[in-house]
């Protein structure tokens, strides 16, 4: 109940972050009813720059025998989520977003192989779908809203900006990937990737490599290979012997590799924290915040279950998976109000 007086929030929840998982959130928040705004560090026409959601290869590696054994559970709820995660963007967005491969040959320790059935996007496709779907249901999204702190008064919580800029929502979700730190300590893992061309059909990977090709959309006809692990924060820089060595260990399980033309190179930073466990739940000793982040290597493929998540514990229902191993521990963040 707010005092009289009190300004009414601007929206019940507000997302900070505006990667997969702050729109993933934003639309599944707004599809069961809540009103939503998103606001986002970076510019208009500067979302690629480093952000995983646009670097990332797209593996939905549920069952990938690299990943922890406790980020397993998670993952396959949110493999089982995924078809209807992609048709619900394309009934928003009238845009259909493919899977890029249903197959992946896995490369173990012991230089056996296995096959698995695993399906792989391209994440570009669903940042272009999100971001529709968002516009949609008529989302606000504030772009070039770094955020500064978070403060708590009588109606609800005000996110303020370094510029001074604010919002106020009764609820606040903090999805910023990489530039999480306040929230969730979250670091950036560089990785330095390639595009090449190549014509394929199926992903072959191993722990510290990975080929993944693209059949259809405006990269047809090319491989991801990918990538760097680098503790270099926010370095945007591409470097040659980097690329070099990318490719070489690349060709080791694909041979071809080594005379595929170059098409492009970018950066990307993963969220990682210690444990390298995603960050999902409310933050401890503050009132109305969550933690979405530090989803490090399975973004893409973690979205759809993260956002259900967060959504059923902002409805105070239960998820069907146990969060306990991912809950937040504190935060600097939350400033004043109290």
């Amino acid at each position: 109940m707010l005092e009289k007086g009190n300004k009414m929030p601007d929206a019940d929840v507000v997302i900070c972050g505006a990667g997969i998982m702050g729109l993933s959130l934003a639309v599944e928040l707004q599809s069961r009813g809540a009103h939503v705004c998103v606001v986002e560090k970076a510019e208009a026409g500067s979302r690629t720059l480093g952000q995983a959601s646009w670097a990332a290869a797209g593996m939905l590696a549920a069952d990938d025998p690299h990943n922890p054994e406790v980020l397993h559970k998670l993952s396959r709820w949110s493999r089982e989520l995924y078809d209807g995660y992609l048709d619900r963007l394309r009934s928003l967005s009238a845009q259909t977003i493919p899977y890029q491969t249903n197959k992946t040959l896995q490369f173990l320790a012991d230089g056996t192989t296995m096959n698995l059935v695993e399906q792989s996007v391209n994440p570009r496709d669903v940042m272009r779908g999100l971001e529709s779907a968002v516009e949609a249901l008529q989302i606000p999204v504030r772009r070039g809203f770094a955020v500064a702190e978070v403060v708590q008064e009588p109606a609800g919580l005000r996110v303020v900006s370094e510029d001074g800029e604010s919002v106020q929502g009764a609820q606040v979700v903090h999805a910023m990937g990489a530039w999480s730190a306040l929230a969730c300590n979250a670091k950036p893992r560089k990785g330095q990737m390639m595009r090449v061309r190549l014509e394929s059909d199926t992903v072959v990977r191993e722990a510290g490599v990975y080929i993944a090709p693209r059949q259809f959309g405006e990269q047809a006809g090319t491989a991801l290979i990918g990538a760097t692990v680098e503790d270099a924060g926010f370095d945007t820089s591409v470097q040659e012997e980097s690329l070099e060595w990318l490719r070489e260990y690349a060709a080791r399980l694909l041979p071809e590799i080594r005379e595929a033309e170059l098409v492009e190179t970018w950066v990307g930073f993963r969220p990682a924290v210690p444990g390298e466990l995603p960050v999902i739940g409310k933050l401890e000793q503050e009132e109305r915040q969550w933690v979405a982040c530090g989803h490090f290597r399975n973004g893409i493929l973690l979205a759809p279950a993260t956002a259900c998540a967060i959504a059923d514990l902002l409805e105070e229902k239960r998820p069907p998976v146990d969060l306990a191993l991912f809950a937040p521990h504190g935060s600097s963040l939350a400033q004043g109000g109290r």
